[in-house]
């Protein structure tokens, strides 16, 4: 089981899980805005009843902790990073914790 971070909660887990299945097998992450990622998880999954904005913010939130990656500033692409995939196969040390912790 997954230690969550304190700070985070399942909406956080479900956007990093979201992002990092639609990467590809091969390890390349694909960039999605928060309304898409919105879309999947409230609408298309049902596994959220948050609304977009809160998506947003959270995303936001992620990104200030290293967990994604903001790559198009002018628009809000966001993408998982290396921390982010670590966060969700339970692989992060207790040092990358405790740093994430101190960003959220």
């Amino acid at each position: 089981m997954r230690r969550r971070i304190p700070g985070m909660d399942q909406l956080d887990e479900l956007i990093l899980e979201f992002l990092e299945a639609m990467g590809s097998p091969g390890g390349e992450a694909v960039a999605l805005p928060p309304t898409s990622v919105w879309l999947n998880l409230a609408k298309v999954r049902e596994s959220t009843d948050k609304r977009q904005n809160t998506v947003s913010r959270h995303m936001s939130a992620l990104a200030d902790a290293g967990l994604l990656e903001k790559v198009d500033k002018d628009r809000g692409y966001y993408t998982i990073t290396d921390l982010g995939r670590r966060y969700v196969n339970n692989e992060l040390s207790n040092e990358e914790i405790e740093e994430i912790k101190s960003k959220l």
